[in-house]
């Protein structure tokens, strides 16, 4: 199995280290649409539905950011799916950090169904810049093929410098999506069709930062300037 139970005294630590680390390092951690996935949340404790963030991977702290969101803003008690090549930070394997290869995929599949388990997937084989295409693993469609029943939630991850001397994280939920009693799936055509939102979605953001329109997106974290 490999979602192994965690270290509660890795857990206690790292909150207060990756907090620590998030306000040396950047100005400030911010987030648009989090009131959605507070109903996901909410949702999926009440009819037993397993939860899937996908995110996009551009840089290498995208894994530190998905364990501080779920540990200190969503309070769920998640798991971390990591496609890349890139290996696992030191006792991150024990904060539910796991390597992803595909002889895993039927443990993920029994993991997930039919329970209110949360799991973060980062589908990208490289950590890649947000200006170049997108290109996902299959195992988000795979994953909504085979279960019963999934709620998937897009999450858009960029890093931008502002005024300051470091640069801020923006995340951005864009959207949420239950898939139930799906008789036929086009998986290609699913995961193509995932690369695109996720690259409109990044010029979407880019261009409303270039215009300083960032009124939607609430501070979660201030770091130093």
């Amino acid at each position: 199995m490999i979602f192994t139970p965690k270290s509660k005294l890795n857990i206690f630590l790292y909150k207060n280290i990756l907090y620590r680390r998030f306000v040396k390092n950047f100005a400030a951690v911010n987030v648009k649409n989090f009131e959605n996935v507070s109903d996901v949340i909410s949702q999926s404790k009440k009819n037993n539905t397993p939860v899937v963030f996908c995110a996009n991977h551009p840089n290498s702290w995208d894994i530190s950011l998905a364990i501080y969101l779920a540990m200190e803003c969503m309070k769920i008690d998640a798991y971390f799916l990591n496609c890349g090549i890139e290996p696992i930070e030191k006792n991150f394997n024990k904060l539910g950090v796991v390597k992803f290869t595909e002889h895993d995929f039927n443990s993920i599949k029994i993991f997930l169904k039919g329970n209110s388990n949360f799991l973060w997937i980062l589908p990208q084989i490289n950590i890649t810049d947000n200006n170049k295409e997108m290109e996902f693993s299959p195992i988000i469609s795979e994953l909504v093929d085979s279960l019963k029943e999934v709620i998937l939630v897009s999450c858009m991850i960029d890093y931008r410098f502002g005024t300051g001397k470091k640069p801020e994280i923006f995340v951005d939920f864009f959207e949420s999506k239950n898939f139930a009693g799906i008789s036929y799936l086009n998986k290609e055509s699913f995961t193509k069709n995932l690369e695109q939102k996720f690259e409109y979605k990044i010029k979407e953001f880019q261009q409303k930062f270039a215009n300083g329109d960032l009124k939607d997106f609430k501070k979660i974290l201030e770091g130093k300037k």
